[in-house]
């Protein structure tokens, strides 16, 4: 595709230098300059119509338009004309360049980058990120912009991109997990355990370490702080048979309830050998 914005620019700014310097100063009327303006413009959109020239016949287009510049007055400034040419084809060229040799080449570290990237939000956004209402919804972005950039990332077949999608997934629902307990956390207050603040900290700093370094032993500990969290946070509904409709009360039930829940997924992801990623250390690290 570069190469072809590149030849289109080329293509365009030759038919530009004719167009400017020899049709131009014999159009009189506007209409002669729309119907002069419209053939070549025609020509590139015919381009544009076949998938092999689609690119071509754009980049036609779009530097034919750019280099003409079609102003009132009409400006011939040669010199200037020349100079914006050759400064578009030297970097549309440079582009073309870098992506025929350095970004294949480049896929396999880039695509790690992106890894390290999306595994770093764990630590940065949901466990020590400020909260607030945009917390979630900012970590959410990131992750989502990251699993775009993985996936449009160059292709290479050193690289597992499927592995690599499914560690952002991982990511954003380890993340949203966390980041959800902490707002849970911060509206109950007082009204959990004592113990409970410990817990969650260990929890968070568990699995933090673990998508920070994936390793098999820090699965476990992870494991093990799920499983004490859950037994430090209090059942959720349990009204009992002669309960009164508490609202206030019902509503910390619901939260306590969802907390419980997002322990219990993280329990099973953590559990799940299909979703076992940190059990290849070398390949994830």
């Amino acid at each position: 595709a570069a190469w072809q914005i590149f030849m289109g620019c080329l293509a365009g700014w030759l038919t530009g230098f004719g167009f400017s310097f020899f049709a131009l100063p014999h159009l009189g009327t506007f209409t002669l300059l729309a119907a002069a303006t419209a053939i070549v413009v025609m020509v590139g959109g015919y381009l544009n119509t076949f998938p092999r020239t689609a690119v071509l016949g754009l980049g036609f287009n779009i530097y034919f338009c750019f280099i003409v510049g079609i102003s009132n007055p009409a400006v011939y400034n040669p010199s200037a004309y020349l100079d914006t040419g050759f400064a578009l084809l030297c970097g549309i060229a440079t582009a073309a360049v870098a992506f025929s040799v350095l970004a294949p080449r480049a896929g396999e570290w880039i695509a790690r980058r992106y890894l390290a990237d999306v595994r770093a939000l764990i630590t940065s956004d949901a466990r020590d990120g400020e909260l607030d209402d945009d917390l979630l919804y900012a970590f959410e972005q990131k992750v989502r912009d990251c699993i775009m950039q993985i996936a449009s990332a160059p292709a290479d077949p050193r690289v597992d991109r499927e592995r690599m999608i499914a560690w952002a997934f991982a990511v954003l629902e380890a993340g949203r997990a966390m980041i959800l307990m902490r707002l849970d956390t911060q509206q109950l207050g007082d009204s959990l355990p004592a113990a409970w603040a410990d817990r969650l900290q260990a929890w968070l700093q568990a699995l933090a370490e673990l998508f920070d370094a994936p390793a098999p032993e820090r699965a476990r500990r992870a494991l093990a702080a799920t499983d004490e969290a859950l037994a430090a946070l209090p059942p959720g509904i349990d009204p009992g048979p002669n309960a009164q409709g508490d609202a206030p009360a019902d509503h910390e039930a619901l939260i306590r309830c969802r907390m419980q829940a997002l322990l219990h997924f993280t329990e099973l992801g953590l559990r799940d050998d299909a979703l076992a990623l940190w059990a290849h250390t070398e390949r994830s690290a």
